[in-house]
């Protein structure tokens, strides 16, 4: 069962970015705790670190997760007008523009010939309706909400021993 909760829980972000954040949150809630640890940071009771590392944590989750949506959103904004020569350009300029877009993506794998071949194929086909974009758009804010649980699933390994150890500086 839990196995079956985190698996759809990593399909909102993919495991990639499940992993992603959860180190980031993971490496901010370490260095606070280290940051006490080592003298530098001082908190009147476990409390207010706690909070302040939840705290910290969240907002880099909910950042992350915003920056995500309008990255993808001004992306298939971008893609949609090459897609669609909304803006006038040479095709050979739409297939330049499309051929740099797929950077980092599974097309790496492929020659410049055949990643040219699918780009030119892109620009003959109809660019998604206004439901696909939709349905989209849900599933990319699920992914920014993925975003906002891993980078705060990393609390527990930093937070939880202060549930169990009275000595706050010893649990850190």
């Amino acid at each position: 069962m839990l196995k079956e909760f985190f698996r759809k829980l990593t399909s909102l972000t993919g495991p990639g970015t499940a992993i992603q954040e959860v180190l980031y949150g993971f490496i901010m809630a370490l260095t606070f705790a280290y940051a006490v640890r080592f003298g530098l940071l001082h908190f009147d009771s476990k409390v207010s670190f706690m909070l302040t590392v939840t705290g910290m944590d969240l907002t880099w989750g909910v950042i992350d997760g915003i920056i995500f949506f309008y990255v993808w959103a001004l992306d298939i904004r971008r893609h949609t007008r090459v897609i669609s020569n909304a803006d006038g350009m040479s095709r050979e300029a739409r297939v330049q523009e499309l051929m740099d877009s797929f950077s980092g993506t599974p097309l790496d794998a492929v020659n410049d010939e055949e990643k040219r071949k699918v780009c030119e194929s892109l620009l003959d086909k109809p660019v998604q309706s206004r439901e696909e974009f939709k349905a989209d758009r849900k599933a990319m804010f699920l992914n920014s909400v993925g975003c906002v649980i891993f980078s705060n699933v990393a609390l527990i390994p930093v937070l939880g021993p202060l549930f169990f150890i009275d000595d706050f500086v010893f649990a850190l």
